[in-house]
């Protein structure tokens, strides 16, 4: 009789091929959760510059069609023709005569309002939009600024 040689594999090259399977695994998750953090990011960051933009669009036509500003307070700009655009919670509410618009910012927006004012210009509404942290402390480096005319003054 002759001897037939059977290749068998040994625990210890088993043991090696799983190691290696467990840790091209664990790297593609890693790179999987971090595509997803980074996704979720940019579709947050996207939501909110979409929302800005709307809410930029119709504060500048809602001020240019109210025209003089009564009182700009950080929460509330009154004008002389009874309108109002103020903060409630996180919503931006806008009211002129018996219609009211408001739009909801972003999940840690807020929004403050001042007037400005040069002698060359005339005055200046600027809404600051900014993004509140955890702890609703302002983060400085993180806001939008929008500006827009308006006709006479304010107290």
């Amino acid at each position: 009789m002759s001897a037939i040689k059977i290749n068998r594999y040994t625990l210890l090259e088993m043991l090696a091929v799983i190691v290696l399977a467990g840790v091209l695994m664990n790297a593609a998750l890693l790179f999987y959760y971090k595509s997803q953090n980074i996704n979720r990011k940019y579709t947050e960051k996207a939501v909110q510059i979409k929302s800005v933009s709307a809410v930029s669009k119709y504060l500048r036509s809602f001020i240019h069609d109210n025209g003089e500003t009564f009182m700009v307070k950080p929460d509330k700009v009154v004008f002389k023709n009874g309108s109002v655009i103020t903060m409630d919670g996180n919503r931006l509410v806008f009211i002129a005569g018996s219609s009211t618009r408001s739009f909801a910012l972003p999940k840690g927006f807020s929004t403050t309002f001042a007037l400005e004012q040069s002698p060359e210009e005339p005055p200046r509404i600027v809404t600051n939009i900014v993004v509140l942290d955890s702890k609703d402390q302002l983060q400085l480096n993180k806001f939008t600024r929008i500006t827009a005319c308006v006709k006479g003054g304010a107290k």
